[in-house]
């Protein structure tokens, strides 16, 4: 179960990524720093922060990859978002 500092935190952060950043800044930026490309799951009745994997295209071994790629990123808006509220 999560503390009340975690869920505190997750509710603030998730804020900052709904006011400060875009989900398409998201995958444009996965796909520049990882070469990871990615759709909006918005273009596909998904939530407006959802991102689409198809997981019909790759072999098996790169979905560990991308969800790697995926967390590092967060990572960083994450150190972002520590340096802006400290």
């Amino acid at each position: 179960s999560k503390t009340l500092t975690e869920i505190r935190f997750l509710k603030e952060f998730g804020k900052y990524l709904l006011e400060h950043r875009d989900p398409l800044e998201f995958l444009i930026l996965l796909a520049q720093k990882y070469g990871t490309v990615l759709l909006p799951a918005v273009g596909f009745a998904g939530p407006f922060w959802g991102i689409r994997v198809s997981i019909a295209n790759l072999d098996t071994e790169k979905y560990p990859l991308i969800g790697q790629n995926i967390k590092n990123l967060m990572m960083f808006y994450y150190q972002e978002y520590k340096k802006n509220n400290p």
